[in-house]
């Protein structure tokens, strides 16, 4: 068996060896893909597929900083859409009010309204032009609040524009906001007309000295005045000075620090103390009833030009609390 292993071993080799080419090349067919068809596509280079790609992501990320920006954020927040609605209501009231005082100032308003419009419908995907939006309201904003200082428009309508002006939005100048403030402020000059007293005919009377007191008061927007003795109410009244500036008061009172406190229609207030106890120097020998005027005689024949000179002790010109301890 042996015998004749070895020689069918030898020609199987020798076959093998013979046909090797013809195996080799079978097998590479066998390996060959297919031909894809070539079609007429442009084929665009890597470096330029690249910049479009950095390109785009350049932009996500431009898109993505401004919706983070606080213009972005202020302009679609609910409270600034509200805060702009209710400004573009009072503003075009403020526009009648201004057409027949200034016509500069009515002017700027106009231009305000228009670029309130456009911060009113600015929308999500409007990203890029937020920034612009806000830059355009924060300029015309202090444009008007300055126009309105050097004007020569009434306090109501400085007050108007104080309280719908977007600036604290905006975070317009402090300074000239400060300076709207103050000078929107409410700040009535207040003169002493007359002061007539009626004391007591016997010193055991308890009946209180009885007090009338004229103030002329220049502030058309004054609503009502209240009288305090010693942190009690005496006297509160209504008025409405369109014509007459003149207010009387009637109340009773020791004769000490009497304070009257001046609130106007939009709720700020201001006040005045004078020192009633002053007028007894004046009071003529054996009389127990005294009347002082401004620009008059005094029983001693004085001439008196102001009496706020004579019985003011007290002056704060403007106080947007009416805390009345400090009466």
């Amino acid at each position: 068996m042996r015998k004749y292993l070895v020689p069918f071993v030898f020609f199987i080799v020798s076959l093998v060896i013979f046909f090797a080419p013809e195996l080799s090349g079978f097998v590479k067919k066998l390996q060959i893909t297919p031909k894809i068809p070539r079609t007429n596509m442009p084929q665009v280079p890597f470096t330029e597929r690249r910049a479009k790609l950095d390109e785009q992501r350049r932009e996500d990320r431009l898109v993505e900083a401004l919706i983070e920006s606080e213009d972005y954020k202020i302009l679609l927040s609910k409270d600034f859409k509200s805060a702009g609605r209710s400004a573009k209501r009072e503003l075009r009231a403020l526009q009648k009010r201004v057409e027949n005082q200034d016509i500069t100032v009515l002017s700027y308003l106009k231009a305000y309204e228009t670029v309130l419009d456009k911060a009113l419908k600015f929308r999500a995907d409007d990203a890029q032009t937020a920034s612009l939006i806000i830059a355009g309201l924060r300029q015309i904003d202090s444009i008007v609040t300055q126009v309105v200082l050097a004007s020569g428009v009434d306090r109501e309508i400085k007050q108007v524009w104080a309280r719908l002006s977007l600036g604290p939005w905006l975070t317009t100048s402090q300074l000239i906001r400060n300076q709207l403030v103050v000078s929107a402020a409410y700040r009535p000059n207040v003169l002493i007309e007359s002061v007539k007293i009626r004391l007591p005919k016997k010193q055991r009377n308890p009946v209180l000295p009885l007090v009338r007191v004229a103030l002329s008061v220049d502030d058309a927007s004054t609503r009502r005045v209240e009288v305090y003795s010693q942190g009690v109410l005496l006297r509160k009244r209504q008025v409405a000075l369109k014509k007459n500036k003149l207010i009387k008061l009637s109340f009773r009172s020791p004769l000490g620090t009497v304070c009257f406190l001046f609130v106007d229609k939009f709720m700020e207030s201001a006040y005045m103390c004078i020192d009633l106890s002053r007028i007894l120097q004046y009071f003529p020998q054996g009389s127990n009833i005294l009347t002082v005027q401004r620009a008059g005689l005094l029983p001693s024949g004085e001439f008196v030009k102001d009496l706020n000179r004579i019985f003011v002790v007290k002056s704060i010109d403007n106080k947007y609390s009416t805390g009345l301890l400090m009466f």
